[in-house]
């Protein structure tokens, strides 16, 4: 980062001593120049002094996904699921239900929509949990996706859908879709759910467990609860 316009001096320091190591990051979200350092400035500039050393850690254990990537990796699990239903003779998505978390307007919702648009879903074909575990024709013999930006350690996904899976039978097929997900999760899946497919099947190199011990969760819990109140 030559002449660099960064203004933090917690920040700057760290560039003297993790010069290489921030650059590589950096490539590797395929970010680079005046804009993105000012960015990241602006980042710190949240962070109370003795609170940069925490936020250092988390930059650095980011893997940034930008829209060229994630648009690439959607187009990739689109393809990675028109194979496996090939070998039901689905040539096609007419046969799929997205389905969404009934707590909206998060990331999952966004991926939906993306996804949605680059694999020819219509929007009706996109529907809410709530509205589909108790309308069992609605859903017979239908291709469930289950789709999610990523899975750290998988315990959400099974405390938030389980209980309502069970009850909805096995008149259908379900997919757990999403861009990133850890090997905790892949076998925390394949143990308690060994009817669904998974995509990928395989981690990715980047998706890590959590780095953060309890007690620093529970300090970018409070930071963040700090600089985004709630309204």
């Amino acid at each position: 980062m030559e002449q660099s316009r960064i203004t933090d001096s917690f920040l700057l320091q760290k560039l003297k001593t993790h010069d290489a190591k921030i650059n590589n990051l950096l490539q590797s979200w395929s970010l680079s120049g005046s804009e993105i350092e000012n960015i990241i400035d602006n980042w710190f500039s949240n962070f109370k002094s003795d609170e940069k050393e925490l936020a250092f850690k988390v930059f650095t254990n980011i893997d940034y996904y930008n829209s060229i990537k994630l648009n690439k990796v959607i187009l990739q699990r689109k393809t990675q699921l028109l194979q496996i239903l090939h070998s039901y003779n689905e040539n096609d998505f007419s046969n799929c239900l997205v389905v969404l978390s009934n707590l909206r307007a998060d990331s999952s919702d966004f991926l939906a929509y993306l996804i949605g648009k680059f694999w020819g879903i219509p929007q009706q074909s996109i529907l809410p949990f709530e509205k589909i575990k108790t309308n069992i024709e609605l859903i017979k013999n239908k291709h469930l996706l289950f789709i999610n930006d990523t899975h750290g350690s998988g315990n959400q996904f099974i405390r938030d859908w389980q209980p309502y899976i069970k009850r909805i039978s096995n008149l259908n097929y379900y997919y757990i879709i999403a861009i990133t997900i850890t090997k905790k999760a892949l076998r925390l899946f394949h143990d308690e759910l060994p009817d669904y497919t998974i995509i990928p099947d395989e981690s990715n190199p980047t998706a890590k467990e959590s780095p953060f011990t309890s007690d620093e969760l529970q300090q970018l819990k409070k930071i963040g609860e700090r600089v985004y109140p709630k309204h």
